[in-house]
Parts: C-alpha cells; structure tokens; sequence
C-alpha cells in the first residue's frame, strides 16, 4: 500500500495537491484529481483515520498539529484535544511535523483548505512559522494556540512551561548541592531563540557565576563521542542537565560504559518526568513539564477564542507561563571531594 509520500512522487505533485485532489470540493484541476485518485485506487492508497479527507463538515473542526503523536507530551496533548472535541461536539484534524518547518507549512496549508475553526500547534521546532500562512489565518479570523516557543512574526496566544524557570530550577538545585561545573545536553542550536531551554540554562548559570562553556548540542550525530570525550577529561562535569529524560538517560548510560557511577560521581537530571523516569537506574531526578495543565490551558483558551472570533493584537496577546516542579530521585547528589 502506497503512503502520501509515494502518491504524491508517482503522481509528480506535491502532497499538499495530492490532499486537495483526494476531497471532493478540493482546488485542483479536474484531469489532477482524476489522475492521482486512479493512482490511489492503483496502489491501495488509504488515507489514515486521522488525515481522511472528507466533504465540507457540518460540525466546525480544530486543527491539531504535534511533531509525533506517539510521543509522550504529544499524546497527551493529543488526548486533550480530542476530549475536548468531544465535549464541545467539534470535529478535528490531526498532522504529525516530524520537527520540520516544511510539515508545519504543508499543516497550516492544510488547515486552511479543510478549513478549520482553530488551531493548537506544537510544531517541535524553533523555526518562525510562515509570515504568508498566518496572514491568512487572521484574514479569515482562524484563532492559533502555541505550546511551543515556535516564533511567530506576529502577536500569538502561548501557553507553555516557563523555561527560564526550568533553567534556574535545575541551576540552583544542583549548584545547591555543591556543583560548579555543569553541562548541558541538548538542541542548542536547533533552539537558540531567547525563550528556549537551552538559553534559559545559559541564563541561570550566568546568575549564578558559572561557566556555560559545557554545552553539548544534540543535534549532531556524532554528540555522543562528544560526550564520552568530555567525560574522559580530568576537569569533567559533575552534573549534567538533559534537556529532556531520554537525553539524560543518554548521559547515564555514557557514564556507566567509562565507569562513572550516578550520582557518586556525575549528578544527571532531566526534564519531563515521564514515567520511565521512576524506573532507571537510578532513578531520574526531574523537571516536570506540567504537559496535561499546559494541554488543557491551551484547549480552553482555544475555544475561547473561537467562541468570540478574537484576533489578538500585541496588546491583547496571552502568554500563559506555567512554572515547573522539581522531582527529587536518586540521580543526583553532591559532587565527589575532588569536583
């Protein structure tokens, strides 16, 4: 069975095409439509549950769009959304991005052309969305809730975890316990925007008087012999901050391959405290990203604003911060004599 993907290649159109052809009132030349649905009739193509093009809806819809919907802070937003739905007796759409600005655009398009009622976008990415694309949204008064720092040209709802509070939460804990040399493992450079993890770290250890010259960016494939080399140094980290659990569970399992013992030796937190977390070895000490109140928030304030066709200005703009918890496990402690 042919994916989107391979339909849109045989066809020579793009997937957005191939989605207009495959509804009856999409805006596509007739001799497309037919050609791609005898392609699709062809090759077994079936749109998923989620993506079915269907006619012009008599319920109204919210556009939903997450970078994987398997996912842990993903699928609870999905979850949410969708009881939502529910609730309210709305219709949905879901897109997955993948983290890539061209899914997000693809997104957006598509929700334009269902179209939908509103939109709660968590595109996974730190690329700004697409100038043209909102335009349209406010032209058409379509309401957009972000629960990612996505920067956006113009003024945009936002709900989300706070993450200079991230950073300072996990700084200060862990300076608390005596650490002077911290690292930091994540996507510094895919998220180098002033909101982001990465720079609310960066911000907490200048508070603090620290060096922020330990900063190992995730985004090459090659981080973790990166990793290795700086933990083989004689002026190694005693702590490290995962930009989520998985990468701090990435750190733990480097150190034990060269012998360093956690938290004896090297104190790693994370942020996420999925459910995982509880169940390492140690176990995770934690951020907490507060997904569902984030997930929930957003959705209300989504139809709030749908129920008033309010297009936010600079000064109308909501921005909901939520601060994080910290959950203390058996990660981390204080350094060794000699760190």
């Amino acid at each position: 069975m042919a994916s989107l993907r391979q339909l849109a290649k045989l066809a020579g159109v793009s997937r957005t095409t191939v989605m207009r052809a495959l509804r009856p009132d999409g805006p596509v030349a007739e001799e497309t439509r037919r050609r791609i649905l005898a392609l699709a009739d062809e090759h077994g193509y079936s749109p998923p549950g989620y993506a079915t093009a269907l006619p012009r809806q008599t319920r109204p819809v919210v556009g939903c769009l997450v970078p994987r919907i398997v996912g842990f802070g993903d699928a609870i937003l999905v979850e949410t959304v969708w009881e939502a739905c529910i609730q309210h007796q709305y219709d949905w759409l879901l897109r997955e991005s993948i983290s890539r600005p061209v899914r997000t655009q693809e997104a957006l398009n598509c929700f334009l052309e269902y179209p939908v009622d509103g939109i709660i976008l968590h595109s996974g990415h730190a690329f700004p969305l697409p100038n043209e694309v909102l335009a349209l949204l406010r032209a058409r008064q379509i309401p957009l809730v972000l629960v990612d720092v996505t920067p956006s040209p113009v003024p945009l709802d936002w709900v989300g975890l706070d993450e200079n509070a991230v950073g300072e939460m996990a700084v200060s804990y862990l300076a608390g316990l005596g650490h002077r040399r911290i690292a930091f493992l994540g996507q510094s450079s895919l998220y180098a925007c002033e909101v982001s993890r990465p720079a609310g770290v960066r911000r907490a250890l200048a508070r603090h008087g620290l060096p922020a010259d330990l900063f190992i960016d995730t985004q090459y494939a090659n981080y973790r012999e990166t990793l290795t080399g700086l933990l083989r140094r004689p002026d190694r980290p005693t702590a490290i901050i995962g930009e989520s659990d998985l990468v701090a569970l990435h750190a733990i399992a480097t150190a034990h391959q060269l012998g360093i013992t956690v938290p004896r030796q090297l104190s790693v937190l994370g942020v996420g405290d999925y459910p995982y977390a509880e169940a390492t070895l140690p176990p995770l000490t934690s951020i907490t990203l507060r997904s569902l109140e984030v997930a929930q928030r957003a959705i209300d304030l989504l139809f709030e604003r749908m129920a008033h066709l309010i297009t936010p200005t600079i000064d109308t703009v909501k921005r909901i911060a939520l601060k994080p918890h910290l959950v203390e496990r058996a990660s981390c402690a204080p350094p060794p004599p000699h760190g």
